[in-house]
């Protein structure tokens, strides 16, 4: 009587009968026909995920595997004019404040603070617009790289700023209402948001001068932190 043989191979069987092959194929299992990542193990779930957080990346404009969601075009701009106007305004803010102290009252003088007050203006709206729209379209989540209490202090320093760049612009507005010194150009002028108040006046100002100084330090170890 001739040997009996049945061997197996992917996508394959085959039966010998003495010398005789007889190969036939078969259907592929289930498990076989998912992908490689399951078959090792891996859960249908976490595939899927991975797979979610791919297309994501694609709808963003990035690389397929990548997670790491992008603040929109309006949001950046927005933030480099808020880093603009800081850098503008910062040193005018210094230049007249040293001048005035000196009682250096001239054209020059009259120059820097009409241009800082015009300026501070413009950065409040810039910054509650900004604000708005990163309230309503929210914002990127932290840095993976980033532990649980890394995380936590970057978020407290990101709306510290917030808290600092609308404080800034609100105490130098109340400064000169309370002077008052509202005028910018002939013929522009701020509107007044309280009475007249010398004393409270020079009050507000060196107000606005340490939270100026804040706003400028934080931020400097903001852009440290992310060029990190």
């Amino acid at each position: 009587m001739g040997r009996l043989v049945f061997k197996t191979s992917e996508g394959c069987k085959q039966l010998t009968v003495g010398s005789t092959p007889i190969s036939f194929r078969h259907r592929q299992s289930a498990t076989g026909s998912l992908p490689r990542a399951v078959r090792h193990g891996q859960s249908a779930t976490g595939l899927a995920r991975r797979m979610g957080r791919a297309r994501s990346g694609v709808a963003m404009g990035s690389t397929p595997d990548s997670t790491i969601l992008r603040y929109g075009v309006t949001a950046r701009m927005l933030h480099w004019l808020t880093v603009l106007l800081i850098a503008v305004q910062f040193p005018i803010g210094l230049v007249m404040a040293w001048r005035g102290e000196h009682d250096l009252w001239d054209a020059t003088t009259d120059l820097l603070y009409a241009l800082h007050k015009g300026f501070g203006f413009l950065f409040l709206i810039v910054i509650l617009v900004r604000l708005a729209s990163r309230l309503m379209l929210g914002a990127p989540p932290p840095e993976p790289s980033l532990q649980g209490a890394q995380k936590l202090i970057a978020e407290v320093v990101h709306w510290l700023l917030y808290a600092l760049l609308i404080a800034v612009p609100v105490l130098g507005w109340l400064t000169v209402s309370l002077f008052p010194a509202l005028e910018v150009f002939p013929g522009l002028s701020l509107p007044a948001i309280t009475g007249a108040d010398r004393a409270a006046s020079d009050m507000m100002a060196r107000r606005h001068g340490v939270t100026a100084f804040m706003l400028v330090g934080l931020a400097a170890l903001h852009a440290a932190a992310a060029l990190h």
